[in-house]
């Protein structure tokens, strides 16, 4: 009897550990993940897909108005970083998200400040951009110690915005209005002894400075705005041996992500709020752009090897680039959470 017993139990054991293999083994076998959250309770749910497009599992997590358009998640040794805004007016979370890809765990960057804006990652720390009570911040948070350094400055001086780390530095993007008239800045950050290293005035490219991108040579960010808030076509690049700034007219207005393809650059146009539907393929050798249009309003873009993601409202989009022409491969909707007492909305999306 107890023999038998015994081997129920290591029956039982074996069965629950295939099946939990079997689970990790597909969480781990995901192409993208889609998030969508609500600002209404502490919940978001992460939804799994397979290069079928096939949703292979969920995974609900406590954080409220999770992830963002404007400041996307990012992917870093099978990490996933993202700010949890929390519930408007009941309690304004501090934190950025470490969600670990291996096991679904987190862990929360506490920053001790809310109101974060936007947020870059490195190796061994996660920068942020926040305002509150007058005082405009960028801060740094080492994620051995957990300690928290600060640069904080007056937002009648400056205005931090959007942050972005690379392996030359720390940039960060920042403003100042005063008596009607804005400046725009381009600020470096040693990100060893965290401090300005140099600022530029920008003004003259325009007022709004939103997604970068870098590689060994050149920083490069887009202009969706002029000096006026009128919509901008410059694609802006900076030599980081000399710091020499050219700008780059695209053939469209609204320029947002900049992404590397093979040799190139896939640039997006839209204003944010999913209006816009096209993608400039610009080639940096060549100095020359190609203006594709697709059927679909584009929020969010990712590109993967030589696969190219689109999030179009609540549909996911993938295509690959052939002589500068987008070739859809696979489509599905990725809204899992419609009508009830519970408004939820897909937020962004990251890729493996």
């Amino acid at each position: 009897m107890i023999k038998k017993i015994i081997l129920l139990l290591l029956t039982c054991i074996i069965i629950f550990s295939t099946a939990c293999s079997h689970k990790q083994n597909s969480f781990r076998n995901f192409e993208f993940c889609v998030i969508e959250t609500t600002e209404q309770k502490n919940q978001s749910i992460l939804s799994f897909y397979d290069k079928n497009f096939k949703r292979i599992g969920q995974h609900k997590i406590p954080y409220a108005d999770y992830g963002s358009l404007f400041t996307p998640p990012v992917v870093m040794n099978n990490n996933v970083y993202a700010i949890p805004e929390g519930v408007p007016y009941v309690k304004e979370l501090e934190i950025v998200l470490e969600y670990h890809l291996k096991d679904g765990t987190v862990t929360e960057m506490n920053f001790k400040k809310p109101g974060l804006f936007s947020f870059a990652v490195s190796t061994d720390s996660i920068y942020t951009t926040n305002m509150l009570n007058g005082t405009s911040s960028i801060s740094k948070y080492h994620k051995k110690t957990g300690k928290v350094e600060r640069i904080n400055t007056p937002s009648t001086i400056r205005n931090y915005n959007f942050i972005y780390s690379c392996d030359d530095g720390v940039y960060v993007t920042a403003n100042q209005s005063k008596q009607n008239n804005t400046k725009s800045y381009l600020i470096k950050i040693n990100p060893d002894h965290f401090r300005i290293e140099w600022e530029k005035d920008i003004s003259d490219i325009g007022s709004e400075t939103t997604f970068f991108y870098s590689d060994n040579k050149y920083l490069y960010f887009t202009v969706p705005k002029d000096k006026k808030y009128n919509p901008e076509s410059y694609l802006v690049r900076m030599s980081f041996k000399n710091q020499k700034i050219r700008k780059i007219n695209l053939p469209y207005y609204n320029p947002q992500q900049i992404k590397p393809y093979k040799h190139k650059l896939l640039i997006t146009h839209n204003d944010m709020h999913g209006t816009g539907n096209n993608i400039t393929v610009f080639n940096p050798k060549k100095m020359q752009s190609k203006l594709l249009t697709l059927d679909h309003n584009i929020d969010q873009m990712e590109v993967k090897d030589d696969k190219i993601y689109v999030l179009g409202e609540d549909m996911m989009y993938r295509y690959r680039l052939e002589k500068d022409k987008l070739l859809l491969e696979k489509k599905t909707n990725v809204q899992t959470k419609k009508g009830g007492s519970i408004y939820y909305y897909i937020s962004s999306f990251f890729v493996k």
